[in-house]
């Protein structure tokens, strides 16, 4: 699934992104050797990482995090993991961005695909379309 996930953060070209979630292995597992050079994107928060997820057996580790591209790095108000919720064993992630920190502009204009199709001419509205498909 991480490829599939990754795949649309490539294909989204200069346009700024977030994606986070619960990635079931630590950063360094997937995003610091094996992705970050490939996707120009960075691991908010300190380098002194906090354990999110508390198992009943074996160690803490953090589990939950954000990753965002780096158009977003000037953008990252703050980045906490916060106390435990209602459920023991996890501690949520808040990221918290100021958009009017982007300095580069996020929308680009589409390009127009006019001169990739030709143009139909329009059937004028007292006479019938014509058919399509076989005349059977």
């Amino acid at each position: 699934m991480w490829i599939e996930i990754f795949e649309q953060v490539a294909s989204l070209g200069r346009a700024p992104w977030v994606i986070g979630g619960d990635w079931n292995v630590e950063p360094s597992q997937l995003w610091m050797q094996h992705v970050a050079p490939r996707y120009a994107g960075f691991l908010p928060g300190s380098t002194d990482r906090k354990s999110t997820c508390y198992p009943d057996h074996g160690e803490p580790r953090e589990l939950y995090f954000f990753l965002l591209s780096h158009y977003l790095k000037n953008s990252v108000v703050s980045y906490q993991v916060m106390p435990r919720g209602p459920i023991p064993t996890h501690r949520p992630v808040k990221l918290v961005l100021r958009l009017d920190g982007l300095r580069e502009p996020a929308l680009w204009k589409p390009r127009s695909l006019a001169d990739k199709f030709p143009a139909r001419e329009k059937t004028p509205k007292h006479e019938q379309p014509p058919p399509y498909g076989p005349s059977w």
